[in-house]
């Protein structure tokens, strides 16, 4: 796999593959594919490479086109020849083409010509002349992965099941660092697969990279463990259609999560129910299955990339910045995908505790106002976390001194925050039934603890650690100037400026 270049001289781009696949014997065909692409791979520095199954073909190429690499498979599937091009291409991002005279192919193009200007320093085109290709590209979908084998070839089989046409989206899919074979899995079934070397950045930096090289209106992010429906593309397309005004757009899991645990169960009923009651205008956005359109992520400076290596709260964040800019965030329940994580307690609360809840009240100690937290600082919210840290308490000091009366004060201090959550409860029992119900609320009232224990924790930290940073060495390479492939992550800039390498001018 390629290894980090550094250079002083000049912004590092990825270096650049492109694979014309093809599983016929029918050679002439394939020699006009392969003119086609051979001087825009040539201007831009790109290798061009023929994935056959056809010995012939394979002959033909080597002959009339020495410069193009040929990868001959055993096997004539499509699938089968993209994963081995993908494992023999050199190139940091790698570009598909299955069909010559299709959008894809034009897309591809594009991408290349773009390459060449910031090679060479020439004057950029104007957006109609760059993405002349992509006009009909509606969606860029981008999908961060890191160690996703087990479960890519269900969620982007499912996006290739799509009944939203091929022709309007492109499949991105962004290998952050993965030790299995996530790469060649992903190569089955994407339109580009970008390569992250080394060591894994996290999804805020694999979602950006995606986006530099996407040409969609708008970009759908997708987990890589989230199996879309055969609807949601076009939901999401629909929704934007009739929506002008709207910047962003949030999905929701729904309630048919493979996972049999409890504690599966009750995460993945939290999130559908949650997306529901709050269905409409939102201040947050959500990455696991939202959209966003192309210059409200642009102007809202992309994700914050600097201060989450890992998955956090980077999307909350994002919404954050988008809705200080003015734009709409909007959660449309109909839009779902199907949860495929499975979960345990101690999982759960890592990712409660160490993901969600700390960073959360860190970043909001930073902004000095606790006032722009609308979600979990409202005024029910803290009455349910007193309440269940009063209960708590009693319940332990009951414990030490055998009082009953201590098991008393503890039903009191929950009723409110049974009271409150009433409907919730009522939604597990419609759903699972009463023994579900009863072991959800127990996991429930474990995360209004965890968020009283946040507050403390976020707190001691900013006042002892400060403002969360980076590793050093990325520290360092951004206070040199340092230009490398993968880029150092990036301070969040309030108004962005894409890289000359995306596809749009």
């Amino acid at each position: 796999m390629p290894t980090s270049r550094v250079t002083r001289s000049s912004a590092s781009l990825p270096t650049l593959s492109v694979v014309i696949v093809w599983p016929e014997s029918e050679g002439q065909r394939l020699l006009d594919a392969v003119q086609l692409l051979a001087d825009p791979c040539k201007h831009a520095g790109a290798e061009l490479i023929v994935a056959t199954s056809s010995d012939a073909a394979a002959g033909m190429v080597r002959g009339a086109a020495p410069a193009c690499r040929v990868v001959c498979g055993l096997q004539a599937s499509n699938a089968s020849l993209r994963s081995e091009a993908a494992i023999a291409a050199n190139g940091d991002v790698v570009m598909f083409v299955d069909e010559i005279e299709s959008e894809q192919t034009q897309r591809v193009v594009d991408r290349l010509e773009a390459r060449r200007i910031s090679v060479v320093s020439a004057p950029r085109r104007s957006e109609s002349e760059t993405r002349r290709g992509a006009r009909a590209t509606a969606a860029s979908v981008i999908m961060p992965a890191h160690n996703g084998a087990k479960v890519l070839p269900q969620t982007l089989g499912a996006l290739r099941d799509s009944d939203l046409p091929a022709d309007r989206w492109e499949l991105i899919v962004v290998d952050d660092a993965s030790r299995d074979d996530t790469a060649p899995l992903a190569a089955q079934y994407a339109d580009v697969l970008v390569r992250i070397p080394l060591r894994a950045h996290g999804p805020a930096y694999a979602r950006n990279r995606g986006f530099e090289i996407s040409v969609g209106a708008w970009a759908v992010f997708l987990d890589a463990d989230v199996r879309v429906q055969r609807d949601t593309l076009r939901r999401f397309e629909t929704a934007f259609a009739q929506a002008p005004t709207v910047g962003a757009i949030v999905g929701c899991y729904d309630v048919a999560t493979p996972a049999r645990g409890i504690v599966s169960q009750y995460r993945n009923l939290m999130h559908f129910y949650a997306h529901h009651e709050t269905a409409g205008d939102v201040e947050t956005f959500w990455a696991p299955c939202g959209a966003v359109r192309r210059e409200v992520f642009a102007q809202a400076g992309m994700y914050d990339e600097w201060h989450y290596e890992r998955p956090m709260i980077e999307d909350i964040e994002l919404g954050q910045r988008m809705r200080a800019l003015g734009h709409r965030i909007v959660v449309i329940p109909e839009i779902q995908g199907t949860h495929l994580k499975t979960w345990s307690l101690l999982s759960a609360i890592i990712c409660d505790l160490r993901d969600h809840a700390v960073p959360w009240m860190r970043l909001l100690m930073r902004q000095r106002d606790l006032r722009t937290d609308r979600i979990s600082l409202r005024a029910i919210e803290r009455i349910n976390r007193i309440g269940t840290w009063v209960a708590l308490m009693a319940l332990l000091i009951g414990s030490i001194f055998g009082d009953p009366r201590w098991v008393m004060t503890m039903g009191v201090a929950l009723m409110p925050v049974v009271v409150a959550n009433r409907r919730l409860y009522a939604f597990f029992w419609r759903e699972r039934g009463t023994a579900f119900t009863l072991a959800a609320i127990p996991l429930h009232l474990l995360y209004y603890v965890l968020l009283g224990a946040a507050i403390i924790i976020a707190g001691a930290l900013h006042l002892l650690v400060g403002e969360p940073r980076p590793a050093p060495i990325v520290q360092a390479y951004a206070e040199m100037g340092f230009d490398t492939w993968p880029p150092v992550p990036n301070r969040r800039d309030p108004i962005a400026t894409l890289p000359a390498f995306s596809a749009r001018g």
